[in-house]
Order: structure tokens, then C-alpha cells, then sequence
């Protein structure tokens, strides 16, 4: 194995190489603001002074929902589906990874996944240990 055989393989799946960095890119963009939303908001409502989430949740919703309980629901809402959103385009991204662009087909070790049955998960789980 050199580089022009790596390159070629690169360049022979290039779109797909392409749309899974893509893919990885926008789920890291997502995943990073989930671990700040929540402590931000719970320092602007409990310390009582109103930061970027309170006041764009203020601009945002009508005037009878605001109210802690209200921001801390819509924020955890937002987080929720931030998760769910992050962890999607992770399972697009293994997807684009188990596609070969030119096959048409997905592949798990080796073996194409309609073949996959009881006997090459025992031979995969027996290689593990």
C-alpha cells in the first residue's frame, strides 16, 4: 500500500468521501452548543439577570409564557432536539461509510448486508472477544 494507491481510491470515491464530511461537519455544529444551552440558562434565571436565551425566548414567545418554567422547558426542547438532530446525521454518516458509491449497495465487514445473517454475526462476535 503507497499514497497513489490511497489517492486513487480517494478520487474514486470522492462524492461520497465529500457528503460524509459534510454530513460530520454540520453534526459537530450542532453538538457543540448542547452542553452550554442548559447552564446559561439556568445562570440567567436563577441569578435574575436576563442574557442572550431569556431575552430572545422574551422576543420569541407571547408575554403570557414567560416565566422560568417556560424558558426551561423551551431550552431543554431545543436540546432535545439538537440530540436527536446530531445523532440522525450520525447514522447518515455511518450509512454514507457503509455505501460504496459506485456498488449500490451496503457492506459490513466485507460482506454485502443482505448476506448477513445468524452465521456471520457469530463469526464477527467470536472475533471480538
Amino acid at each position: 500500500m503507497n499514497w497513489s494507491y490511497i489517492l486513487d481510491i480517494v478520487r474514486q470515491h470522492r462524492s461520497t468521501l465529500v457528503a460524509a464530511n459534510v454530513v460530520a461537519i454540520m453534526s459537530a455544529v450542532l453538538s457543540v452548543p448542547i452542553p452550554m444551552l442548559m447552564p446559561m440558562l439556568v445562570d440567567e434565571v436563577r441569578l435574575d439577570k436576563p442574557g442572550k436565551i431569556v431575552s430572545f425566548l422574551t422576543a420569541t414567545l407571547p408575554a403570557d409564557c414567560h416565566g422560568p418554567v417556560v424558558f426551561i422547558f423551551t431550552v431543554m426542547l431545543v436540546t432535545m432536539v439538537l440530540r436527536f438532530a446530531s445523532l440522525m446525521l450520525a447514522v447518515l454518516q455511518t450509512i454514507l461509510g457503509l455505501y460504496p458509491a459506485k456498488s449500490g449497495e451496503l457492506y459490513f465487514g466485507g460482506v454485502n448486508i443482505r448476506d448477513i445473517g445468524l452465521d456471520v454475526v457469530r463469526e464477527n462476535s467470536l472475533k471480538c472477544n
